[in-house]
């Protein structure tokens, strides 16, 4: 559902949104360096488990419900995943 313009030019946001996240074989490297911190009041949303690596030991980060009782409203998330076909080796 596309919205006005109006209504994104006032700072506003959809109080639902879907989206779906692609994964793929393919590794990315991030040089992120920001805090994970962003303006603004944050929708309610899951927070996928992950492996994080913090003082150069891999640590497992618990899926979490973020900002539960949000009036923001809600971002759903459905994940696909991307699978590279092997090529015939005749």
């Amino acid at each position: 559902m596309l919205l006005p313009a109006k209504f994104y030019a006032c700072g506003k946001r959809p109080s639902y949104t879907y989206k779906v996240l692609q994964l793929s074989e393919t590794k990315v490297q991030s040089n992120h360096t920001g805090t994970g911190k962003s303006g603004g009041t944050k929708r309610m949303h899951l927070r996928r488990g992950h492996i994080r690596r913090k003082n150069n030991k891999l640590i497992w980060i618990r899926p979490a419900m973020i900002n539960a009782n949000s009036r923001a409203g809600i971002v759903d998330k459905d994940y696909q995943i991307n699978i590279r076909k092997e090529e015939n080796k005749s």
